[in-house]
C-alpha cells in the first residue's frame, strides 16, 4: 500500500512527505479512513528517510520492529484531507534508527509517532520465512 504521493523537503536528517486520503486506503469506510493509518504515514516517511541515509541498500530489507509511542488526536480521517508529517532521526546510527513523526493536516497535529527500525541482510530474512 503506498499513501504517500510526494516528497515535499529533505534535509539531512529529516524528510517532509505528503499524501491524501482516498478510499484505496485500508480502513477505508463510509467517506473516512481509521487514524491508525496515520502510523503507517509515518512509517513511510521513516522508510523513504532511512533508505535516504543509508545508501548502501543493496541486499537489504528494512524492518519496522517498535512503536514506543503513538499519539492519535482523531479517530477517523475524511477521504480528501492532505496530510502532511515531519519525519526526523531521534537517535541511532548505523543499521538501527529512532525515528519520531508529526502528522498535519493544515494546522492541527492530527498524530505524533516514534518508530524504531533496523536493516538486515535480506538473504537471511528470506531464507528464514521460506523465501528464496
Amino acid at each position: 500500500m503506498r499513501l504517500l504521493d510526494a516528497i515535499l523537503e529533505r534535509g539531512e536528517r529529516f524528510i517532509r512527505v505528503g499524501g491524501t486520503v482516498s478510499e484505496r486506503w485500508p480502513t477505508a469506510e463510509g467517506g473516512t479512513v481509521h487514524a491508525v493509518m496515520l502510523v503507517e504515514f509515518v512509517a513511510q516517511g521513516t522508510a523513504l528517510l532511512g533508505t535516504q541515509l543509508m545508501r548502501d541498500n543493496e541486499g537489504k530489507l528494512a524492518l519496522l520492529v517498535g512503536l514506543p509511542e503513538a499519539v492519535l488526536n482523531v479517530r477517523r480521517i475524511r477521504y480528501g484531507t492532505r496530510l502532511i508529517a515531519d519525519v526526523h532521526v531521534a537517535r541511532g546510527s548505523g543499521e538501527y534508527l529512532v525515528c519520531d513523526g508529526v502528522v498535519r493536516d493544515g494546522t492541527d497535529c492530527l498524530a505524533t509517532v516514534t518508530l524504531q527500525g533496523i536493516r538486515v541482510p535480506a538473504k537471511g530474512v528470506l531464507a528464514g520465512s521460506g523465501g528464496k
